[in-house]
């Protein structure tokens, strides 16, 4: 989980998008108004944000991704 926060400004852009998508979803659930044009927004907002906090920051070298690489497939042997 830390290799996700290392880079703050990717995490907090994330983090808002879901946020926003939530709360614009929330207000139309609260209102009872939905439009479907907003829901897709919120979707792609949920969708993006969660895509921003897994982002491989730019602040992970080259050598810890391929380090984390290996041990994914290391994982995948022993299941196999």
């Amino acid at each position: 989980m830390n290799r996700y926060l290392k880079n703050w400004r990717t995490t907090t852009l994330g983090a808002g998008a879901i946020m926003t998508a939530l709360a614009d979803f929330l207000t139309q659930l609260a209102s009872n108004d939905w439009d479907f044009t907003r829901l897709q927004a919120d979707l792609l907002g949920l969708i993006t944000g969660v895509g921003l906090v897994f982002a491989r920051d730019a602040v992970v070298s080259e050598k810890e991704h391929h380090e984390e690489r290996q041990k994914i497939a290391k994982v995948a042997a022993e299941v196999k």
